[in-house]
């Protein structure tokens, strides 16, 4: 609540600041494969509202994203016909989040294509039924690159390509062939690849 607050805040300076600063908003929809262990792949659907100086653009925004994530490991050796042996498990579980989040952006040049980057950085809540595994309710951060493409003079559309970083962790569960049980919550940065496709105006 406070980054919002002072978001907020800058943005009301930028303002009176600079007189072509100007309110700009965006939807756009996401996704991607994880690239570890800790998640398979997050879809979500976001916008974000700020204000525009030239090229550089900052503001704030919420969503709702959907991710599969791990939850609870296990691994357990034991003795099977004079030989150690050992298996794994691994449970996933949907996660319905709402991610919170600021933004600076700054697209480059001034024709009707241009290369941009994009930094966000926020937190998740975790609004799903399970309570008892809120593992990625936690602070992110993504930076991305993209195209902005101009449809008219106050609408764009835009692609881009991110590497969403959550916190996150799990509960680990041991067994020992010698019925020694340990648990423990390992934590971890789990990333995805994350595509976006949205509308500027």
């Amino acid at each position: 609540m406070k980054r919002i607050v002072l978001l907020v805040a800058m943005v009301c300076v930028l303002q009176s600041a600079f007189g072509q600063a100007s309110y700009e908003k965006s939807i756009e929809l996401q996704g991607g494969p994880a690239l570890d262990s800790h998640t398979k792949y997050s879809v979500g659907a976001s916008t974000t509202h700020g204000a525009r100086i030239e090229n550089f653009f900052i503001g704030a925004g919420a969503g709702f994203r959907y991710t599969n994530a791990l939850y609870y490991s296990s691994y357990e050796s034991y003795y099977q016909f004079g030989a150690l042996q050992s298996k794994g498990h691994k449970s996933y579980d949907g996660k319905y989040l709402v991610p919170i989040y600021v933004r600076a952006c700054y697209r480059f040049g001034s024709s009707s294509v241009r290369p941009m980057i994009s930094f966000d950085l926020g937190t998740t809540i975790d609004v799903g039924q399970n309570q008892e595994h809120k593992n990625t309710e936690c602070l992110f951060y993504e930076p991305a690159v993209g195209l902005s493409i101009s449809i008219d003079e106050t609408t764009t559309m835009f692609i881009s390509i991110g590497l969403n970083y959550p916190n996150a962790h799990h509960t680990f569960y041991s067994l020992s062939y010698y019925d020694v049980a340990t648990t423990d919550k390992i934590n971890g940065m789990a990333s995805t690849l994350n595509f976006k496709l949205g509308l500027t105006f």
